[in-house]
């Protein structure tokens, strides 16, 4: 089965964030843009100092795709229910 665009950007988010206590990545698509939802309980981890990380990652995933990104970032409130990170955390 070959790679999707998709599954490059969700293993190089999780690979490059595994400390971000990452929940989802959903991905969603116009002609110009790839838009990218992270759901994490962590999202300082994302952002960075003064956002920087995150712009950081928007240019990186900018350079794997060609294609021009936006990153969006969900803070997931109370992370012991949701049942992905709790596995994670085993």
């Amino acid at each position: 089965m070959e790679e999707t665009e998709d599954d490059k950007i969700r293993q190089y988010i999780m690979a490059r964030l595994q400390k971000a206590s990452i929940s989802k990545i959903v991905i969603e698509r116009t002609l110009k843009l790839v838009t990218v939802t992270i759901n994490s309980s962590r999202p300082g981890i994302i952002i960075g100092k003064g956002g920087k990380d995150v712009d950081m990652l928007k240019e990186e995933l900018k350079k794997l795709t060609k294609k021009d990104i936006q990153i969006n970032i969900f803070e997931i409130k109370r992370p012991e229910l949701d049942a992905k990170l709790v596995a994670d955390s085993v």
